[in-house]
């Protein structure tokens, strides 16, 4: 009698439970088994385009018209989809502070890990801000908040910042831009009709 070990026994029925419910090719591309609505559906995917540089630098563009519009000196931006809508930038949530800062008036600027330089200066580089973008570094001792402190970052001190609340910046975070920047950071910029959250897939 041939013995059957558990462990050929649980590979073969893998193996059956999968052949069970993936349909096979003939299937998929005829739509058999599946409701005329969706088997008549036909596939857009040549409809998909890539977003264009140009395209992010409208939105940054307009994100600069509609702070001007709602008195803002600056947004504050860290992880999520408006950091990647502004800079194609996708970066995943740590407690190391990642943001980008995007001035009214001058040049954007990215607060990152040293160790992450690396990674930043090649996701920006397929973005309207560049390979030249402006990425200012912090240690793992400092304080990263410094890298978004002081007058000299702005030409002044800014009054008023808008932050992304739906994209992770979260209420320790705002104040503590909030303080290096001399602003009150208390407010959404979503409140101000700025875009976001609506990259295409």
């Amino acid at each position: 009698m041939t013995r059957f070990s558990r462990r050929r026994f649980l590979q073969v029925g893998s193996t059956v439970a999968a052949a069970a419910v993936v349909p096979s090719t003939a299937s998929a591309e005829t739509g058999a088994g599946l409701p005329p609505s969706i088997a008549s559906l036909k596939s857009m995917k040549d409809q998909a385009v890539p977003i264009t540089v140009d395209e992010r630098k409208a939105r940054v563009e307009r994100a600069r018209e509609l702070m001007a519009q709602n008195k803002l000196e600056a947004i504050a931006i860290t992880t999520g989809s408006s950091l990647t809508y502004y800079s194609a930038v996708r970066w995943w949530t740590s407690e190391r502070l990642f943001a980008m800062v995007l001035p009214a008036k001058g040049n954007a600027f990215f607060v990152c890990p040293a160790f992450e330089e690396g990674r930043a200066q090649e996701q920006l580089a397929i973005g309207p801000f560049g390979s030249d973008a402006d990425i200012r570094i912090w240690q793992e001792d400092e304080d990263p908040y410094q890298r978004v402190a002081g007058p000299a970052r702005f030409g002044a001190d800014v009054g008023r910042a808008g932050h992304r609340r739906k994209n992770a910046v979260r209420l320790q975070r705002r104040n503590r831009i909030a303080c290096s920047i001399h602003a009150d950071c208390q407010r959404d910029a979503g409140d101000s009709g700025l875009p976001h959250d609506q990259e295409r897939p």
